[in-house]
């Protein structure tokens, strides 16, 4: 499937002609690319040499240095033989102005593109496949046991003690108590590292 992409505010924030911070696209453009289907960049950035302005090399170079290969750039070479139009067909287009496209607006920079219901999205319609998420809480430095409170008890020592949970509210709550508790002397130097991991589930029919 061809996939046509814009750049600014859909791979990065905007910040043309300079290249925007990280949105996280990466993952989910590596991932379309792994199940076999191609990027096209439609993109208005251009280079002009006479104003010293190289934005469309930059944009380009991102996503080399991400190691994201594009098909093309603002051209379906698949298209000459049956149009003249320089419009460029693609089966989905992915960009922060398009008509129900899911934006993240926090009103300090410019919407961009919210790339975890983009995801949604792509395996709703059968482009990905479904993954559940689920959110790992490490604890360094001490065990911790909880009390039927809905506190935690923490022993002196012990590293990597872990819990698993299928809702990240349900992790942040945890971790929220958890700071409360840290707040006594005695266990003061014990540390919390949460992050997430994706498990595969089958698509659904």
């Amino acid at each position: 499937m061809i996939i046509a992409i814009n750049f600014d505010g859909t791979c990065v924030k905007n910040a043309y002609p300079n290249i925007g911070e990280s949105i996280g696209a990466e993952e989910v453009l590596k991932e379309l690319l792994e199940h076999g289907h191609k990027l096209m960049l439609v993109t208005t950035r251009d280079d002009c040499p006479q104003d010293r302005r190289y934005a469309l090399s930059a944009a380009k170079q991102w996503f080399v240095v991400n190691g994201i290969d594009l098909w093309s750039i603002n051209h379906n070479p698949n298209q000459v033989a049956h149009t003249t139009s320089v419009v460029p067909f693609a089966q989905i287009s992915i960009s922060q102005y398009n008509l129900g496209c899911p934006v993240i607006d926090n009103k300090s920079d410019k919407p961009y593109v919210n790339w975890v219901v983009v995801r949604h999205l792509l395996a709703e319609k059968g482009v990905l496949p479904f993954v559940k998420k689920r959110y790992v809480i490490t604890f360094l430095g001490m065990y911790y046991r909880e009390l039927e409170n809905g506190s935690y008890f923490f022993d002196k020592v012990g590293l990597g003690e872990f819990k698993i949970f299928d809702s990240c509210r349900d992790a942040m709550d945890v971790v929220q108590k958890i700071s409360n508790t840290l707040g006594n002397p005695e266990v003061k130097t014990a540390s919390i590292n949460i992050e997430e991991y994706i498990e595969p589930v089958k698509n659904k029919k």
